[in-house]
């Protein structure tokens, strides 16, 4: 019989708040890891986390499928800006985390909070790595 510890899946590092572990990727949108408390409203209020936010959109985490395509209303507190409401369009699902999603009609406001959170967050992380502060590591 296997050891149940040579089942579990490898666990990559998590970021420290506001930076992100992906590569370089296509999207030009500045984005930031996250993790963001959020709901998804409906009937049945569902809370969520975001990760990888930008203007474009984000990652939800959550263990429910969503079909591609499909419109939803997404309540996303942003660090220092509040809870904003933004219509969202699942684009494709990512196996055992969630979902990633596209913001449709965006409204100028929201933007500008979404924006300031991004430079916020960017601006603290850079400043705590200029200062000789990092997470995670001893």
């Amino acid at each position: 019989m296997a050891d149940a510890h040579k089942l579990d899946a490898p666990r990559r590092p998590r970021p420290e708040f506001g930076g992100s572990d992906r590569q370089a990727s296509r999207r030009c949108e500045l984005r930031v890891a996250g993790p963001f408390e959020a709901r998804r409203v409906g009937p049945l209020p569902t809370p969520l986390r975001i990760h990888d936010l930008s203007t474009g959109g984000c990652l939800v985490e959550c263990y429910y499928d969503v079909a591609s395509g499909r419109r939803i209303t997404l309540q996303i507190d942003l660090p220092g800006e509040g809870w904003i409401t933004v219509e969202a369009e699942a684009l494709h699902l990512r196996d055992n985390f969630g979902f990633a999603v596209r913001f449709a009609e965006l409204s100028d406001a929201n933007r500008g909070r979404i924006e300031r959170t991004i430079e916020r967050l960017l601006v603290n992380r850079s400043s705590s790595a200029s200062d000789g502060w990092t997470f995670g590591e001893s």
